[in-house]
């Protein structure tokens, strides 16, 4: 069942009405996921991966990095889907490498043009920018609320110009852990950029990160995913980052992993999202991505949070941003509040396993 979670009497996260209903009117809607995977790249992970190296050795890859479980191979002229279906018909676990996108712009239109690694991405369709307003956030000054829970919010960075403009997703990451700031402004915020500027990133660098989590001695409470992998057609799950959310729960049974849903109207699975043990944050506006895999729902249209001021690349006009806040809409938004809330109720004592709990009280079913 998914709940809807009614967060208006929880925090006080503030609405741009305009924004959001300029942004409603921009959507569409479509079952056909996106995809994108790095050209030349693949992963392999399960124990048999030194009898993949033999193989992927002998047909000229290169090994290029190891996290975890997980080894990243190259070559940048070989045929990756054919040589994946080679190694799994031996019963070996390998895929490409997916692009991941930042939730809010996996829509794509309003984004920065691509980068390098995103160029298969494309613009999508229904994204809007951040949308420069005046008002600002209305956090509870002094809260302890969120006090002694530790938070890691996998994203981008700040934001870094290029030639003087900030590229449309520019942070995106900072802007999602405002939102956590803003619902539990005593939690130990820390963010791994594992996207750039444009929100666009690879499986491995997030499953490198996730792997850094489970490694230490004592992991965050909470990590916030708010991205999507974009993975080829007839192979919809990312092995990297199963791989690292399985090692994380079983290193630290009490860590909550809470993803985004997507933003392309779609019921197909969209990972990290809609792994068993990742709590899965949709809303419920047209644009969010639905289905049994999705497990709550919270308004996110118009959420106004902490943005990088500057010039802007919209991917229609440049945008003068002076305001060190805007508003901005998307699943990316919805799962920080929920990240918000169980930083909370866990530092009001709750368990992880009560904290999920909880999250249906105050809840009416949503879709």
């Amino acid at each position: 069942m998914t709940f809807h979670i009614d967060v208006e009497m929880m925090t006080a996260l503030r609405f741009d009405q305009a924004a959001a209903t300029r942004q409603s009117a921009a959507l569409t809607a479509s079952d056909a996921p996106q995809t994108a995977t790095v050209a030349g790249e693949l992963l392999v992970t399960g124990p048999a991966r030194d009898t993949a190296a033999g193989i992927l050795t002998a047909r000229g890859f290169d090994l290029v990095a190891e996290a975890g479980s997980v080894a990243l191979w190259r070559h940048p002229s070989a045929d990756v889907a054919g040589t994946c279906a080679d190694l799994r018909v031996l019963g070996l676990v390998a895929a490409p490498n997916h692009v991941i996108v930042a939730a809010a712009v996996s829509k794509g239109r309003g984004a920065a043009a691509p980068s390098p690694v995103a160029a298969a991405v494309g613009k999508g369709r229904g994204a809007t920018a951040p949308s420069p307003t005046a008002l600002r956030p209305a956090g509870p000054a002094g809260s302890t609320a969120g006090a002694g829970v530790r938070v890691a919010v996998l994203d981008s960075g700040p934001g870094r110009p290029v030639d003087g403009v900030l590229p449309g997703a520019a942070g995106h990451g900072t802007f999602v852990a405002g939102i956590v700031r803003q619902v539990a402004p005593a939690a130990a915020i820390t963010t791994i950029e594992v996207l750039d500027d444009t929100g666009t990133g690879t499986e491995f660098t997030a499953a490198a990160a996730l792997f850094a989590l489970a490694a230490e001695a004592e992991a965050p409470q909470l990590v916030n995913l708010s991205f999507v992998a974009l993975g080829p057609a007839g192979e919809p799950v990312p092995i990297g980052l199963d791989a690292a959310v399985r090692e994380l729960k079983d290193r630290h049974p009490g860590t909550i992993v809470v993803a985004a849903a997507g933003n392309t109207a779609s019921s197909t699975p969209a990972f990290p999202a809609a792994f068993k043990s990742v709590l899965a944050v949709g809303t419920p506006s047209a644009y969010s991505n639905h289905g049994w895999w999705v497990d709550c729902t919270v308004a996110a249209d118009g959420i106004v949070s902490d943005l990088t001021t500057g010039v802007r690349d919209t991917g229609v006009a440049l945008v003068e941003q002076h305001s060190p806040w805007a508003a901005w809409t998307g699943t990316s938004f919805a799962a920080p509040q929920i990240t918000g809330i169980l930083a909370v109720l866990i530092s009001h004592g709750w368990d992880s396993a009560a904290a999920l709990t909880a999250l249906s009280r105050p809840a009416t079913a949503g879709r």
